[in-house]
C-alpha cells in the first residue's frame, strides 16, 4: 500500500509541476489518440464524450510513470489540428485550462518524429502487484534507458493500429526565401511561395500537391529536400505568375523525360510556346469537375482546344446547341463521320423552304428503269405503232452514266 500511495502521489506531484510556468513548453511522449468517440478510453468514461483529437501522454523525465497512465492534453490550436501518433515526441504546454499540445519537429524525415518503442523503452508498465517494477524504475531512472526486455512486444509499441513509418519514402519540401509551407507527415503540402522559380525573382505562386512522386521518394536521401514536379506528382495545382514558367509535359513522364502522350496540338492555332504568367495548372491521374445543382460555365477570352489520345464522347439528355461566328471544319484523317439520330431527322440549311434528301441508290434505280423504258417507246400511228426512238443509244448512254452521280463518301438513310 505504501508503495501505491507513493507512486500517486508521484504522479500528483509530477503533474502539477509540468510547465510549472504557463505559457512554457515541455516534452512529451503521445501513449494515445482520441481519433473518435468509439475509442476505449471514452467509451470506459477515462475522458469525457466529444474530446476528439485530445491526446494522452507521458512526460519526457516522468520514468516513474506507465504508458497507460499519464495526462490528457487538446490540440494547441482546434482550427487547424495535425494529429500526432502513439510514440511521437510532442510539445505541451500547460494553460489555464489545462494542456495543450502540438507535434515535435526533432526528425529528419516529416513523416514521424520518435520511434516506435519509445514508450516501452522509457517508460515502465506499470503494475502495483509486479514487485520487479521497483529495481526496474530504479535502473531506468538513473540510466534513462530501460531494462524491460522483450519491449517490442509491448501493447505500447508502434505507432498506433495502422500507421506504417515512411521516413526513408517522405522528403521535406526544398525551402526559398520567404516561404510559407504547410506539409504532412503523407507527402501532402501547400506551399506559398515567390521566389521558387529558376529566376528566383518575386513571381508568387500557390502549389498544392498530394502525394510526393515516385523517382524523388526513390532517389534522394533521408532528410534531403523535395521540390514539386507539376509532371510526375501524385495529384498537382500550380497557381503561378509573372515569369514563372511551368515545364508541363502532357501524359506520364519516365524516369528519363519522355512522355507517353501520342496526340498533338495539330489543330490548335496559337498553342502557347511558353507557360508563364497568370495561370492555373492541373495535373493528376483523373480530373472530375462535376456541377451537381446548377450550370457549369467555362469562359476563354483565347482559343479553346481538347487534346486527348482517347476519344471524346458528349452524352446529353437536355439537347445541344453549338452557335460560331466562323467556319466549322471537321476532319477525320481518314476516318468515318457518323451522324446517327435514331427515330428524329436531319435538317440542313437556314430552316426555310426544306425540301428531303434523295437516296441515291434508289434514285440512280428509277432513273435506270426511266432510260430503259423510254428506250422502248413507241407511239401509235395510222400506220400501226411507231418503232424504237430513234435516239434511243442516247437513253442508253444516259443510264450507264447514272452511278456517276452517287457520292463516295456521303451516305443518308
Amino acid at each position: 500500500m505504501s508503495r501505491k500511495r507513493s507512486f500517486r502521489q508521484k504522479l500528483k506531484a509530477f503533474g502539477s509541476n509540468i510547465g510549472s510556468t504557463e505559457n512554457e513548453f515541455v516534452k512529451g511522449v503521445v501513449s494515445d489518440v482520441i481519433t473518435d468517440n468509439e475509442h476505449p478510453l471514452v467509451e470506459d468514461g477515462t475522458i469525457p464524450f466529444g474530446r476528439i483529437g485530445y491526446i494522452r501522454f507521458v512526460p519526457m523525465g516522468a520514468l516513474f510513470m506507465s504508458a497507460d497512465n499519464g495526462f490528457f492534453a487538446a490540440p494547441f490550436d482546434k482550427n487547424q489540428i495535425t494529429l500526432p501518433l502513439k510514440n511521437e515526441r510532442v510539445d505541451i504546454l500547460k494553460t489555464t485550462s489545462g494542456y495543450t499540445y502540438r507535434r515535435g519537429n526533432g526528425n529528419l524525415s516529416p513523416n514521424t518524429d520518435g520511434v516506435g518503442d519509445t514508450l516501452a523503452k522509457l517508460f515502465r508498465t506499470f503494475s502495483d502487484d509486479d514487485s520487479a517494477n521497483s529495481s526496474e524504475y530504479q535502473s531506468t531512472s538513473n540510466t534513462g534507458i530501460s531494462n524491460k526486455k522483450d519491449s517490442g512486444n509491448d501493447e505500447s509499441s508502434g505507432f498506433g493500429d495502422n500507421f506504417e513509418p515512411q521516413n526513408e519514402n517522405i522528403h521535406p519540401l526544398k525551402l526559398f526565401e520567404g516561404d510559407t509551407i504547410m506539409q504532412s507527415r503523407f507527402g501532402q503540402s501547400i506551399r506559398l511561395s515567390g521566389y521558387n522559380n529558376s529566376e528566383q525573382k518575386l513571381h508568387p505562386s500557390i502549389i498544392i500537391r498530394n502525394r510526393e512522386n515516385d523517382l524523388s521518394q526513390t532517389n534522394l536521401e533521408l532528410a534531403e529536400q523535395a521540390e514539386e514536379d507539376v509532371n510526375r506528382d501524385g495529384s498537382i495545382i500550380s497557381m503561378t505568375s509573372g515569369e514563372f514558367k511551368l515545364d508541363y509535359q502532357p501524359g506520364i513522364i519516365d524516369d528519363g523525360g519522355s512522355s507517353n502522350f501520342e496526340q498533338t496540338a495539330a489543330s490548335f492555332e496559337d498553342y502557347p510556346s511558353e507557360l508563364k504568367g497568370d495561370q492555373i495548372l492541373i495535373n493528376s491521374g483523373r480530373v472530375i469537375i462535376s456541377s451537381k445543382e446548377s450550370e457549369m460555365i467555362f469562359y476563354s477570352k483565347g482559343n479553346y482546344g481538347f487534346i486527348s489520345d482517347g476519344a471524346l464522347s458528349i452524352d446529353n439528355k437536355g439537347g445541344m446547341i453549338v452557335n460560331v461566328d466562323d467556319d466549322v471544319d471537321y476532319i477525320t484523317n481518314g476516318s468515318d463521320y457518323n451522324i446517327t439520330t435514331e427515330t428524329g431527322e436531319i435538317h440542313l440549311g437556314n430552316g426555310s423552304d426544306e425540301e428531303p434528301l434523295v437516296l441515291g441508290d434508289t434514285l440512280v434505280e428509277l432513273l435506270n428503269e426511266l432510260c430503259t423504258e423510254l428506250q422502248k417507246m413507241n407511239h401509235p400511228t395510222p400506220a400501226g405503232p411507231s418503232g424504237p426512238p430513234v435516239n434511243a443509244p442516247a437513253f442508253a448512254s444516259i443510264a450507264a452514266k447514272l452511278k456517276t452521280i452517287l457520292s463516295k463518301k456521303n451516305f443518308v438513310d
